[in-house]
């Protein structure tokens, strides 16, 4: 009897073991998948950051990427001791990772010139040999600026937290006023919400939060020594932003001006956001 119900349990233990292994290899990727990404910052070699989704035991790397024809190299995660790829979150099957990668300038001077640089696709080569092509969002990387003027809007504050929330405050040197404010990137101007406070009109909100671009009124007048303040909303996020927007304006002086306000979001995911994501992807060819 005793035998029997040894036997018994050893199956069911079985069964349940072959039915976890079929489940998890069911889920397994058949290539990493990276991402939706809005980066917009200046030529001048700054690394760029992408995000992937991988199986929780791949042990590749990627050694680098192209970018529209332009090279571009992986930094190793100094931080990281064990030399295996660093984890940004890790879910039941899966692990976000995260790359720093160096671009080639020789490569993107021949490339871009005198212009600026964009691409939404990367080719990632990974150190078992596998070539992953991706579409990746919107990527723009602009020429330095060579104005040295002084800007009579200036950002002279920023922070930003992991709830979607980024803060620019403005100090107006000279009497004006801000007829409008435009995203860098126009992918992203239904994504983020916008809280004015400072000038006339004094505030613009809606409970506790932001409008959206298009609800805006303008325009705002600004007196010398004013500061305005614009908090921008992205909410929960499951992509990468490093972007900018576009203060623009008049003094009264009939001078045109243009300022911006920086827009940085790391993408914090949740078990949905892996399979949306992963659904999403494979249904576009990523």
């Amino acid at each position: 009897m005793k035998e029997r119900v040894f036997w018994s349990l050893l199956g069911i233990v079985g069964i349940s073991w072959i039915t976890n292994y079929f489940y998890a290899d069911a889920k397994r990727l058949e290539e990493p998948i990276f991402l939706d990404h809005y980066v917009e910052t200046t030529i001048n070699g700054n690394y760029l950051t992408f995000y992937y989704l991988t199986n929780k035991d791949d042990d590749s790397r990627v050694n680098y990427v192209r970018m529209n024809g332009v090279d571009g190299y992986v930094e190793n995660d100094a931080g990281f001791s064990t030399g295996g790829p660093a984890n940004v979150q890790s879910f039941r099957h899966y692990v976000l990772r995260k790359i720093n990668v160096a671009v080639n300038d020789a490569s993107l001077e021949s490339y871009a010139g005198d212009n600026d640089f964009k691409f939404n696709e990367l080719e990632a080569f990974f150190s078992n040999y596998q070539d992953v092509k991706a579409d990746i969002g919107e990527v723009v990387l602009k020429q330095p600026s060579t104005s040295e003027s002084n800007n009579p809007l200036e950002p002279v504050s920023w922070g930003g937290s992991n709830q979607g929330d980024s803060f620019t405050g403005f100090n107006a040197h000279e009497p004006l006023q801000v007829e409008s404010i435009s995203m860098a990137i126009p992918q992203l101007n239904d994504r983020f919400t916008f809280k004015l406070s400072g000038g006339e009109p004094a505030q613009q909100t809606k409970d506790g939060k932001g409008l959206p671009l298009g609800e805006l009124q303008f325009p705002i007048r600004l007196k010398s020594g004013q500061q305005l303040n614009v908090t921008t909303y992205f909410g929960h996020s499951s992509d990468y932003v490093e972007s900018s927007y576009a203060v623009t304006g008049i003094t009264d002086e009939e001078e045109t001006f243009q300022s911006s306000g920086t827009l940085l979001i790391a993408p914090y995911l949740l078990q949905e956001d892996v399979q949306k994501i992963i659904k999403r992807k494979a249904r576009d060819g990523q």
